[in-house]
């Protein structure tokens, strides 16, 4: 049983196979030793290793057997040192007792640990060998001709209880067991008989960070294997044969399906709640690459995990190989999250949380205050699917924004909320200001104006006959605007115009604003002369826009001689003889109402 360093530190455990050594009947002599595995090995300062010497004879009673370890250039002598047996094994690594070992009779696979000095430099130039007295052993039968390195030790963590757990790493306990049998352990009953656990065998602790490992440590050369974060071992392994080793570890895993597995050789066995029950065990001495063991089979869609989870991983090594693989996956792939929603009143919306339906069943909730509170919904009334991954908002109804999220409530996801999902309802598309009318002359500027909340798109139209139609003609202007401003001309006047507006929810349609021709009408005549001369031969005629007219012309002896509620109608005087008139003209116009009288003097 050793303690041994690869250059990263990690502890490795070496074999040491003997060869025999031939030579006189007489002949004191160490035979041929060999690190396991079969490589030289790299030790960490402090750390400790093992060799095997196949055969050791005729040596003097109670002779000390030591190595040696050359200077940092190879050579032995000055500058190297050596190093007494620190332990050692004469039953082939079941059990170990303390150091020195003191010759009393010939031995054959005689297993010897040894430490390198804490105060040993760093370094790759080291032979070794073993010797005791005069009498030196063979150097390493490695690749390298024996030549070891030395590497930077690593610091021993500080222990721990044996019942400690890790906070989302692994806490490794280490223990030796003694079995009750060579024979390989395959059934419950040879399997039962052994004391994996025993508190007075504990070793120590090592940390592993990662949630899914592989240990290896036949490759590693023992136990606690592939480089911990911290171990109470320090730098170097210490076991080799016969340990066992429970790891606990306290996940918070992130609600999900997850798939569980584990690999080992020998036994090794999982269980997810605190070791109450081993979800996968394969408790028995086995080869590696015929052990693994999945949720597959009892949970084929995953295992359910969620918040903190208390795993126990327990592995147990007989002789031969020693490795350990736990695989911990998540098969839950990200829900697809609700998606914003806008609509018109009226109008149906729709949600979908896509996520599995073993997270079910599920409750939807909304909000009117932007996510800050959310009330949970019942099914029917507007709302169909309140327990389901998919929402139906029958009929939307038009005012502020609602946000909707769905959480599932089953026994394992309790909680699990969706992100939220706004619900935007356009309002139904009305004119909250109408386009003005107004009286222009020719060269005055025309501005109109309307608006319709929700609008994304606009047209003016303007009056042909009896229909409007689009307008498109006035020059360096965008009549898809809601604003409109261009010159006027004779032929735009008198005309009206309107604003269609149509955006997700339909189309409006403003009032028409008429664009009337201006109008004075300033002084009258009081002196008409019908001689064909163009001047002065009409009274009255007006293109105004009037809400009322009315033009009356009477005699000086008072009969009405002429009468109109027509403003373009004029009095001709055809038929009127010299003399004097006087006349009566009433109009309302742009709301205000006025009335005139005077007299004109017809002249022939």
């Amino acid at each position: 049983m050793v303690r041994l360093s690869t250059s990263r530190c990690g502890q490795v455990w070496l074999l040491i196979i003997g060869l025999l050594l031939t030579g006189p009947a007489n002949a004191q002599y160490i035979s041929t030793c060999e690190t396991v595995p079969f490589a030289c090995p790299a030790i960490c300062t402090g750390g400790s290793f093992t060799v095997k010497v196949f055969q050791l004879q005729r040596l003097g009673n109670g002779a000390q057997v030591q190595g040696e370890l050359s200077a940092p250039g190879g050579a032995y002598g000055a500058g190297g040192q050596l190093l007494p047996v620190e332990a050692y094994s004469t039953n082939g690594g079941g059990s170990y007792l303390p150091g020195p070992y003191l010759f009393r009779g010939d031995a054959s696979d005689v297993l010897l640990r040894f430490a390198i000095p804490a105060g040993t430099a760093v370094g790759s130039g080291y032979n070794f060998r073993i010797r005791s007295g005069n009498t030196v052993g063979d150097n390493f039968r490695c690749p390298g001709n024996g030549r070891i390195s030395v590497a930077p030790g690593q610091p021993a963590a500080q222990p721990v209880g044996q019942d400690a757990i890790g906070i989302n790493q692994w806490l490794a306990h280490f223990y030796t067991w003694t079995p009750t049998t060579s024979a390989p352990l395959v059934t419950p009953g040879l399997v039962g008989q052994q004391s994996f656990f025993t508190p007075s065998r504990y070793q120590g602790h090592a940390v592993y960070d990662a949630l899914s490992l592989d240990l290896n440590f036949t490759q590693e050369g023992g136990a606690p294997g592939t480089q911990p974060q911290a171990s109470t071992f320090g730098c170097g392994n210490i076991l080799q044969s016969q340990y066992s080793i429970r790891m606990r570890r306290r996940q918070t895993f992130a609600p999900g399906l997850y798939r569980l597995s584990i690999q080992g050789d020998d036994g090794i066995r999982l269980s997810w709640d605190g070791g109450a029950t081993w979800g996968l065990s394969r408790w028995f001495d086995q080869r590696y690459d015929t052990s693994l063991a999945t949720t597959d089979a009892a949970y084929p869609g995953g295992i359910c995990l969620a918040g903190e989870v208390d795993l126990v991983l327990e592995f147990f090594q007989n002789p031969r190989e020693a490795r350990l693989t736990v695989g911990i996956e998540s098969l839950t792939a990200a829900p697809q999250q609700p998606q914003p929603q806008t609509v018109c009143p009226g109008q149906q919306a729709t949600f979908t949380y896509g996520a599995p339906s073993s997270l079910g069943p599920f409750q939807w909730a909304v909000s009117a205050d932007g996510g800050a509170t959310f009330a949970d919904l019942s099914e029917g009334g507007n709302y169909q699917g309140t327990s389901t991954p998919t929402l139906t908002i029958r009929q939307a109804e038009a005012g502020g924004p609602l946000w909707f999220r769905c959480r599932s409530i089953s026994a394992c996801f309790a909680g699990r909320p969706s992100d939220t999902a706004r619900l935007t309802v356009f309002p139904s598309l009305a004119f909250t200001r109408q386009p003005a009318s107004a009286e222009l002359c020719p060269g005055d500027t025309a501005r109109l104006y309307a608006l319709a909340p929700g609008a994304l798109n606009y047209q003016w139209q303007v009056e042909e006959g009896n229909t409007y139609v689009d307008l498109f003609s006035i020059p360096g202007q965008d009549t898809r605007l809601n604003g409109l401003q261009f010159v006027a001309t004779a032929a735009q006047l008198g005309r009206r115009y309107r604003l269609v507006a149509s955006g997700p929810c339909g189309q409006a349609t403003s009032e028409a604003a008429a664009l009337a021709r201006c109008c004075t009408i300033g002084e009258l005549p009081n002196l008409l002369s019908p001689n064909v001369d163009g001047l002065n031969e009409k009274f009255g005629g007006f293109t105004c826009d009037f809400e009322a007219f009315s033009l009356r012309v009477y005699s000086r002896w008072g009969r009405q001689v002429f009468a109109t509620d027509n403003p373009a109608q004029a009095w001709d005087l055809d038929d009127a003889l010299a003399g004097t008139y006087f006349f009566r003209l009433a109009y309302t116009r742009q709301g205000q109402s006025v009335e005139r009288r005077g007299f004109v003097e017809v002249v022939r």
